[in-house]
């Protein structure tokens, strides 16, 4: 009889064991799934992270094209020779009494 009793506490014993360690499995493996996968998890985390890093660099190359683009305001407002330039470069413009000379790729030239 008290073998039977040891017996029968030794297997309840047992499956304590056995129902603790698969609920601290299932505990373990609901924790994991929402730190990786959940609303806030680690794979959500890097996304943004990598979303956040591109924006940065897409910022930077904004402020560096504003830079840019206020130094070449302030030349259109200050500078007449840059002026002039864009003018000559841009519109073919040319200043009154100047002689104008084209030369275009693949024509014959006469000697």
């Amino acid at each position: 009889m008290a073998n039977q009793h040891a017996g029968n506490i030794a297997k309840r014993t047992q499956w304590k064991r056995v129902t603790l360690l698969v609920a601290f499995s299932a505990a373990n493996v609901a924790l994991l799934v929402h730190l990786f996968a959940g609303e806030m998890g680690v794979l959500r985390w890097w996304k943004a992270q990598a979303a956040a890093d591109r924006i940065q660099e897409e910022t930077a190359l904004l402020n560096a094209e504003n830079d840019h683009l206020r130094g070449e305001i302030a030349s259109l407002r200050n500078d007449p020779f840059h002026i002039e330039r864009l003018a000559r470069e841009r519109l073919g413009m040319v200043r009154e009494g100047e002689q104008v000379y084209e030369f275009y790729p693949g024509q014959a030239t006469e000697k």
